[in-house]
């Protein structure tokens, strides 16, 4: 397993294209691949990282050889209004079951007009209060 920064974010050069920043950042990664003898890979992305890898595996011809994704919420809330939430996190339990009830959904088998339906109390926030259970003991 490989954990690598994209280009711009963590350790790596503080680089950035003004003509095509995703084809940048794509080359990073092919090269990496390239470098290691990696054909195919699994790809795991938070936020950024995980709407950029879901569009790079959306194209008719990828030009990654991607075998799985795990995405944690990748692209960010769909609501503008969320952003107010987020940047405001005051680092209490509250909050960031506030945070997870608005940034995590899942499938429904009764469709909804996006074809998802967020998670409430029984949901993501109810998993959280027994983590957190859990480490207290």
């Amino acid at each position: 397993m490989y954990a690598i920064d994209m280009v711009g974010f963590g350790f790596t050069d503080k680089l950035f294209s003004f003509d095509n920043p995703q084809l940048l950042r794509v080359n990073h990664i092919w090269d990496f691949m390239q470098l290691m003898c990696i054909d195919e890979a699994s790809f795991i992305g938070n936020s950024f990282g995980g709407g950029f890898i879901l569009s790079i595996a959306s194209e008719n011809n990828p030009v990654l050889k991607i075998k799985k994704i795990i995405t944690v919420s990748g692209g960010g809330p769909l609501d503008p209004s969320a952003f107010e939430i987020l940047n405001n996190y005051d680092c209490t339990e509250e909050y960031m079951k506030k945070i997870l009830d608005l940034l995590y959904m899942h499938h429904s088998k009764e469709i909804k007009p996006n074809g998802r339906m967020k998670i409430g109390k029984n949901g993501l926030s109810a998993m959280f209060d027994e983590f957190l259970n859990y480490i207290r003991i």
